[in-house]
């Protein structure tokens, strides 16, 4: 699960998203290294989602990599920006197929729907 920037350190919303997930049969919560208080932005935050960086490391593929380190199937998330940034760099890790990135809610509507 990676815990989104407004939900979990403007708000403290580290729980209740991680609940949700453990209502859900069949998943389990793996964590990324760096979450919760100390979780990092996926790169969206301050505008960066509209920004071709031109040197450097891009923070979504720092925090992807993060997550790919667990040999997950999914990444949760709890944020639309979160979702397409971290959607964004698992293509280009070419990642796309093999590590699903989602939002909780979708995981949650695909259980109703059986």
């Amino acid at each position: 699960f990676h815990d989104p920037c407004y939900l979990g350190r403007y708000n403290g919303m580290y729980d209740p998203p991680r609940q949700v997930l453990q209502a859900i049969s069949k998943i389990r919560i793996a964590e990324i290294k760096l979450n919760k208080a100390k979780a990092i932005c996926c790169g969206a935050g301050g505008g960066q989602m509209w920004i071709q960086a031109e040197k450097g490391r891009r923070i979504e593929d720092m925090r992807f990599e993060q997550a790919q380190e667990l040999n997950v199937q999914v990444v949760a998330t709890a944020c639309p920006y979160c979702t397409i940034m971290l959607g964004e760099a698992g293509k280009i890790k070419e990642a796309a197929g093999k590590i699903k990135v989602t939002d909780i809610a979708e995981l949650l509507a695909e259980r109703i729907k059986g």
